[in-house]
């Protein structure tokens, strides 16, 4: 029979940002929250609670194991629920947990490692970068668990953000701090049903971020792609080559959207010297330049014109082509599949829904829709 591990506090973002958490990882538990303790007592009267994790102290019956989340490090000797200090990582949390569980059965194991990361840098204004930036996020999230991050000092679009308690402003204090932490980390990022992939917002204030050096903002990157929990990172940046610089090594991919004019070509020219000069080129197919397909007057920004637009199919293109795995391809394959499926029985329904990404992709020839140049071939 499944054990039930029961989430209940007063503060429902961090109990909400812990229960996303968990489901994330593997464990022997079936999670189920609660918003009040009459709900857990009618819950309990059907069905044993084998653990309830609690930022309150309860004690109730129909409950095995209450655990207490406190604000302070638990003494040792401390009587009345078992506690558990609430700011440790999330799978230090689970772990505690699992050792309560009674049978020493697995501990947990999350469900990813390191993220990759795919940074979307230009040294050329006005390139597309920022809407690559989402419709890549909308796509990779068919098939991994995806977060979008912007590390430019005025970031939009403001839409995605308002009303969000938490923003990167919140998780650079931390790091700088030593106290950002998985369970932290994650309860600043925010999922965008609509979209598919989540988000960090962005800083609150330019200062926030250009009070990093560029090591040190580096730093804060690979510990939230090794601590995140997320499958894959898409990183929209601004355009100062020294202070993104130090994050290229730690890239699956460096995206470079270029436009075609004779200055834009100039600068794109300095950039690639600049790789070569400072030895950061490394592997020139990291980077990968990008001439994209926006028509005039397209606002791809808009994540609810993301599928219907030529961008969101150049994206698709450039996933399989140049970013997936042969298992991340066909997990990415199997996603569409199911997509496909999905819209058969919805136009069953309704036969004003539009075309899925997959058929409407197949329309149109790769060839028309994507051109991709190594910079070693430039």
């Amino acid at each position: 029979m499944d054990r039930i591990l029961a989430l209940y506090g007063k503060d429902r973002l961090y109990m909400e940002r812990l229960f996303l958490y968990f489901s994330h990882c593997d464990s022997p538990f079936r999670l189920q929250q609660f918003q009040s303790v009459e709900a857990i007592e009618d819950f309990s009267e059907k069905r044993e609670i084998h653990v309830l994790l609690s930022t309150e102290r309860l004690l109730l019956s129909g409950v095995k194991h209450p655990v207490y989340l406190s604000e302070t490090p638990p003494e040792k000797d401390s009587s009345g629920p078992h506690e558990i200090y609430r700011y440790r990582s999330g799978s230090e949390i689970l772990r505690e947990l699992c050792r309560l569980y009674g049978e020493e059965r697995r501990a947990p194991i999350e469900k990813d490692g390191r993220a990759k990361l795919y940074t979307v840098f230009s040294p050329i204004g006005r390139s597309g970068k920022t809407s690559l930036s989402l419709s890549l996020a909308k796509t990779l999230s068919a098939s991994m668990h995806t977060l979008l991050l912007s590390f430019e000092e005025t970031a939009g679009p403001a839409s995605f953000y308002r009303g969000k308690e938490g923003s990167l402003t919140e998780a650079l204090y931390y790091f700088k701090e030593g106290k950002l932490n998985a369970l932290r980390l994650n309860s600043l990022c925010y999922p965008l049903e609509r979209a598919g992939f989540s988000v960090l917002p962005p800083v609150r204030n330019p200062e926030d971020l250009s009070a990093l050096s560029a090591s040190e903002l580096a730093d804060f990157t690979e510990l939230l792609l090794s601590s995140s929990g997320f499958d894959a990172v898409v990183l929209d940046t601004d355009p100062l080559v020294s202070r993104i610089a130090p994050i290229f090594p730690l890239s699956e991919r460096v995206l470079i959207p270029v436009r075609e004019d004779a200055c834009s070509r100039r600068k794109l020219s300095q950039f690639i010297h600049y790789l070569e000069y400072s030895s950061l080129l490394g592997r020139p197919e990291r980077f990968v330049k990008l001439l994209l397909p926006l028509t005039e007057g397209e606002d791809p920004a808009s994540i609810a014109a993301l599928p219907e637009s030529l961008l969101s199919d150049f994206t698709l293109s450039l996933a399989k082509r140049c970013l997936l795995s042969p298992e991340e391809e066909l997990l990415f394959q199997e996603a569409e599949e199911e997509e496909t499926e999905e819209y058969e029985a919805s136009e069953r329904e309704d036969e004003e829904i539009s075309l899925p990404l997959s058929e409407k992709l197949s329309e149109s020839p790769e060839e028309e829709i994507l051109e991709i140049d190594l910079c070693r071939g430039l």
